[in-house]
């Protein structure tokens, strides 16, 4: 899993965490007016990004398709690890559907599945399904701030600095389209070259092999209580 998206899970504990009764108990009701089809991870309907990885650690590329304003959304990631002299070649495809999220090695041909982490929690804290408000708030949450912008593949993008997550992120339209992660000497960066909106994306693309039984991964939807350390203390 990409270390970025790890990050990401950990900032939405936080903020479940943080959550009172009484916001729960009001986001949870917007929730269940809301079918699966109504929520909105970005600003787009459909896309297809190409990007390129860089660093000391790590090279090669990821494109990222999504349709149905992200809802569902799989990465192709070629990329080469390298290691204290040592280089691994990594070639997999990451599948989110809703409250599952699938990956598939092409080298050892095993498919996993998970329950996408915290993914009930983040529809309770979506207000009229919009999922791209609840990740500008945990960016917010881990202390991220606006430090300016930049043009990244033709789009202007407001870059956010996160200390706490080690990360910089240039989002535009609530795309992440640079983001650079790691302690220094050992950051990791990833560069969108190629961004294409609101496009037709082949179904297959979606698609996971059939022929393969997935195994079930670690159930990361508790990780809400492994963060119960970190709960703010309530006024």
């Amino acid at each position: 899993m990409h270390k970025y998206l790890v990050f990401l899970f950990i900032a939405f504990a936080l903020l479940m965490c943080n959550q009172s009764p009484e916001e729960e108990s009001s986001s949870s009701s917007m929730a269940m007016k809301l079918s699966s089809d109504e929520f909105k991870r970005y600003g787009f309907k459909s896309g297809i990004i190409e990007y390129e990885f860089s660093g000391e650690m790590q090279s090669g590329t990821e494109k990222l398709y999504f349709d149905n304003w992200g809802m569902i959304e799989a990465k192709y990631l070629d990329i080469e690890v390298g290691i204290m002299g040592l280089t691994q070649k990594q070639k997999t495809m990451t599948l989110l559907k809703g409250d599952s999220t699938w990956s598939y090695d092409y080298a050892t041909g095993r498919l996993t599945r998970i329950k996408t982490p915290m993914w009930e929690g983040m529809k309770k804290q979506a207000q009229n399904g919009d999922l791209e408000e609840v990740g500008m708030n945990f960016i917010k949450q881990m202390g991220g701030e606006k430090v300016g912008s930049e043009t990244v593949a033709g789009k202007n993008c407001d870059i956010w600095d996160i200390p706490n997550m080690l990360s910089k992120t240039w989002l535009w339209e609530g795309l992440p389209l640079k983001t650079v992660a790691g302690a220094q000497g050992m950051q990791i960066t990833q560069t969108a070259t190629s961004v294409q909106v609101d496009v037709t994306v082949p179904k297959d693309k979606f698609e996971i092999p059939d022929e393969v039984e997935p195994q079930e991964a670690m159930d990361l939807q508790n990780l809400e209580k492994l963060m119960e350390k970190f709960k703010a203390p309530k006024e």
